[in-house]
């Protein structure tokens, strides 16, 4: 260092002989020493480290002067000042802990070339670049920059994959609107690519899907909410983080990530964009490989947070956060819809229902309202519920990455499994497909029957019963799959049997458990069978208690029935009715099933909580927040006089937390090998479907067991006629045309 200097953004104070103060705008910082100062007042830039032993000579021992020089560049408080940057430019690089001499060097070398899209424009910005002494190319650029209107304007996708098989990085801006965009940037080999925003940013844009997809649009909804002055802010403070990416070699702040900046609020946010391992562009998809053997591993149970968890929802909630965006996340809002005083209910939404495809105004209407939910006895236990539904339903949708083969039934043998063998709807359901889905109920729509001989997409499952792959329709096992549409719908795809887990085991436990409450509920509903209520004293909870007595203090009654049939696992449902009046009695239930009795009552009755916010007790009778139909017409129609099997079964006694013979253990795997048992011991198999996606990284499985059914109208032969003979619930099977006429509609 020849010509040494504080650094331009440091003011160097002398208070006293000995001491000086360094300050600047992120504080001060008190140095000590006589020779410091005496070496101090002669660091103006213009005088050399000579001139500087030189004017001490007699005061400070040279070896002295430069001692205290090395300490100041060791700490960074000096530089060179060999430099053609101004003082204010040098000032805010060494803020950075940049020298000047390196952000000459960095400048001099990139060559930016400007890309614009849609309405947006870049006089503007070249005006800046060249008052930065930013070079500006038209060819063989070596850094890009991407202006547009909107990140889904014609052009912008395939100029990104163009740079990024160039090995160009580029940053993406979007100065228009009252909320700019700002970023990612994009460094080959490095970061995320354009094609993993793509595919967030569309996932959160199911109105423009839908519009696109109709052909009511054909370009992007253009933000034009815009003044010059906001536009100018906007492009200098893409250029500044442009300049930070050359300058440092890095952008920390852009890269994998997103900046939101809203003019009407001065709220700024960060966006998180993950990188895809299955992306094309990007990543590596496989899309033929084969489900491994499932061998179950120890997964302790440490925690009991709405079922059996080998971690918290402290750390659940961490881990999987910055999923949360309505930009780049699968989870676009987590919103509290319970009174915020509410210490018994606790419920989120976690945005739009992912797994609805938005084809058609009726199917984007359902979304718009429909919401990923989560509920929970805490606060924390609600949100990471609601979270985890939203990565369930993500995980559930169809991208054309997943592993599938292209084959017919016919040609699979028996190792395919037939859609409706899952699905079970009736011969004569079948014959009545029309009148079925006249309807329009989103809950029981009858597809047609599987072509055997039809070339269709089939998804590989583990077998755990049957310790082999087998195959289910594709388009049964992942919502919006190609297969499932106009003359091909042959299945309707549906979430039971999938569940989400921070393990493999936590995950296929839920999805089993659900499969095993559904069927419970199918055949206690459509049987209209008359059960046991459950002794909620028996339990010793406290929240239990409460909650009803929370119920009492709205005019309501809660009581919970004992569904448990011929797997023995506890299953049971919770309801509510108003008992201020005899008709619209405004009845919610709410099922849940679990190995531990204690564990199937809390899910019960949390569940339960999730349907209350639709009860306004500020509207008339008979109004409500929520308008689908079919709920819609039951809440207004059905009492405990016309549906008397809501009301529990007085001849019987009351099951208490002791009623169930079901074995305790510490480590979910023994639960789930408990449970294979129990799955063969009914005569069924259990399949795995493995939907984690490697960009997600919580574990999401569908649990499959041909046999058991789904609480929707699903009326063919099998568990809903035999059960309640085989338990003693009733002397011999209805008949289809005796079942309870009210399908589910939850």
């Amino acid at each position: 260092m020849r010509i040494p200097k504080f650094k331009d953004h440091i003011h160097p104070i002398v208070v006293e002989d000995d001491k000086l103060i360094l300050s600047s705008e992120f504080g001060q910082q008190l140095l000590t020493g006589k020779s410091l100062i005496q070496v101090a007042r002669y660091l103006d830039g213009v005088k050399s480290v000579d001139d500087i032993i030189q004017h001490l000579d007699g005061v400070v021992d040279a070896q002295q002067v430069l001692y205290v020089l090395s300490v100041l560049k060791e700490k960074k408080y000096i530089f060179e000042t060999k430099h053609k940057l101004s003082v204010s430019e040098s000032a805010f690089w060494s803020s950075l802990g940049v020298e000047a001499t390196v952000v000459q060097k960095n400048k001099e070398q990139a060559r930016v070339r400007i890309y614009t899209y849609g309405t947006a424009e870049s006089s503007n910005f070249i005006r800046q670049m060249n008052a930065g002494g930013l070079p500006v190319v038209g060819e063989a650029e070596n850094l890009a920059v991407i202006l547009t209107d909107d990140y889904l304007q014609d052009g912008v996708l395939e100029k990104a994959r163009e740079l990024w098989y160039q090995n160009i990085p580029f940053l993406i801006c979007k100065p228009n609107g009252i909320e700019i965009w700002l970023g990612p940037i994009f460094r080959p080999g490095k970061t995320a690519c354009f094609d993993c925003l793509i595919q967030r940013l569309i996932a959160n844009r199911d109105v423009e899907v839908y519009l696109k997809e109709t052909g009511k649009i054909n370009t992007p909804l253009v933000a034009a909410s815009s003044l010059p002055s906001t536009i100018d802010t906007s492009l200098s403070t893409a250029l500044t983080e442009l300049l930070k990416f050359i300058v440092l070699g890095h952008n920390e702040q852009l890269e994998n990530k997103m900046v939101t900046i809203h003019y009407g609020t001065l709220e700024t946010n960060k966006h998180v964009v993950v990188r895809r391992p299955q992306c094309r562009v990007c990543g590596t998809p496989d899309t033929d490989r084969i489900p491994e053997n499932i061998q179950f591993q120890s997964s302790p149970k440490s925690f009991i947070d709405g079922g059996h968890r080998s971690v918290t929802a402290e750390e659940t909630y961490n881990r999987f956060k910055h999923l949360i965006s309505p930009i780049t996340g699968i989870v676009n809002k987590l919103e509290r819809i319970t009174n915020g005083d509410d210490v018994l209910q606790h419920v989120f939404i976690s945005g739009q229902n992912m797994a609805i495809k938005t084809n058609n105004l009726q199917s984007l209407r359902k979304n718009l309202r429909s919401n990923s939910c989560g509920k929970g006895v805490t606060e924390i236990q609600a949100k990471v519920s609601a979270i985890g539904e939203a990565i369930e339903r993500y995980s559930g949708v169809y991208r054309g990455d997943e592993p599938r083969h292209l084959t017919s039934f016919k040609a699979l043998g028996d190792k395919a499994i037939h859609p409706n063998d899952c699905m079970l709807f009736s011969k004569k359901q079948i014959a009545d497909m029309e009148l079925w889905n006249a309807r329009e109920s989103f809950f029981n729509v009858v597809p047609l029957p599987l072509d055997e001989n039809a070339l269709i997409e089939w998804s590989p499952l583990w077998s755990v019963t049957r310790n082999e792959v087998v195959y289910l329709p594709a388009a049964y096992c992942y919502y919006s799959h190609p297969d499932n549409g106009g003359e091909h719908f042959f299945c309707a795809p549906d979430s039971n049997g999938c569940a989400a887990g921070n393990t493999l085991e936590e995950a296929v436990l839920q999805g089993f458990m659900e499969l095993i409450e559904r069927d419970s509920v199918a055949i206690w509903w459509y049987n209209k069978l008359k059960m046991p209520e459950l002794d909620l004293e028996s339990f010793n909870d406290d929240y239990a208690l409460k909650l009803k007595a929370y119920h009492k203090s709205r005019n309501r009654d809660m009581w919970v029935l004992d569904l448990t049939g011929d797997s023995g696992i506890p299953a049971f449902i919770a309801i509510s009715a108003r008992n201020d009046r005899t008709t619209c009695q405004d009845i919610v239930f709410a099922p849940a099933a679990h190995l531990d009795p204690s564990i199937a009552l809390r899910r019960a009755l949390t569940e339960l909580n999730q349907m209350m916010p639709s009860m306004d007790e500020s509207l008339p009778p008979g109004q409500y927040r929520y308008d689908d139909p079919e709920t819609v017409h039951w809440w207004q129609t059905a009492n405990l006089e016309n549906q008397p099997y809501l009301s529990p079964d007085t001849r019987r006694p009351k099951s208490t937390a002791d009623s169930f013979a079901v074995p305790r253990f510490t480590d979910i795997k023994n639960d789930l090998e408990y449970c294979v048992e129990v799955v063969k011991k009914m005569g069924l198999d259990m399949h795995i479907l493995d939907q984690t996606r490697p960009d997600i990284g919580l574990h999401v499985v569908k649990v499959v067991v041909p046999g058991l059914r789904h609480f929707w109208a699903r009326y063919a032969g099998g568990r809903i006629y035999d059960v309640p003979v085989k338990m003693g619930w009733l002397p011999a099977p209805l008949n289809e045309s005796e079942l309870n006429p009210i399908s589910i509609f939850i």
